[in-house]
């Protein structure tokens, strides 16, 4: 066995400061080394990408908005088109004739009365017509026969119409009749057919006699 020489103490002392300062310098690197990576760069991409996650998030948010909107729009123009299906529906099971004077075109949509029961009774106790409604009487041969405005209870005009669809005569805003006797209107010429629209109808769309009706 070889034997080990005696170490003085200030050599011991100088030994152990190296390997001290040796140490510190090995650690220093490691969190250089540590610390240099986890740079700047990373952090600022890092944050560039929440960035990006934050506007991407946004733009999802936008176009969300958008189609909100899109939708509120959509939601009026739906109710919009639902007037127009309303006004449809409250025509769509009437019949359809159109009136004509020298310069104009005027759609009524008419109620069809043509049994005794039906012709009879007309428009006894309405108490309101729409602008666009009436009543249409047919009946199988010409004739003069009066009409008259018993039980009614709002102001009629009266058309009366041949066979070929030209107006023969009008009773304008015949009125309501309560009492127990109420006159009867017989028009100046045979007529096929009988339009009954709310009073003042006929002026305010200047319908006159010789005007046609068709679609009858």
């Amino acid at each position: 066995m070889r034997q080990i020489k005696n170490i003085s103490g200030p050599a011991i002392a100088i030994s152990v400061l190296i390997l001290v300062f040796v140490v510190i310098l090995w650690i220093s690197g490691i969190w250089g080394s540590i610390f240099t990576n986890f740079d700047v760069d990373d952090y600022q991409d890092s944050d560039d990408s929440s960035r990006e996650n934050a506007e991407e998030y946004n733009g999802e948010n936008s176009d969300s908005n958008d189609t909100s909107l899109d939708e509120n729009n959509l939601s009026d123009e739906t109710d919009n088109s639902d007037d127009s299906n309303n006004d449809m529906n409250e025509y769509q099971n009437l019949k359809k004739v159109t009136v004509s004077n020298d310069s104009n075109q005027y759609s009524v949509y008419v109620e069809e009365a043509r049994t005794v029961a039906e012709v009879t009774q007309g428009l006894m106790y309405r108490t309101e017509l729409c602008d666009k409604c009436g009543m249409l009487f047919y009946f199988d041969y010409d004739n003069q026969s009066g009409f008259w405005m018993k039980n009614c209870e709002i102001s009629l005009d009266i058309v009366f119409i041949d066979k070929t669809g030209k107006i023969v005569d009008i009773k304008h805003s015949f009125e309501p009749c309560h009492s127990a006797y109420c006159p009867s209107y017989s028009p100046s010429s045979p007529y096929r057919y009988v339009l009954e629209v709310n009073g003042g109808w006929c002026n305010e769309h200047g319908v006159t006699i010789g005007n046609k009706v068709t679609g009858i």
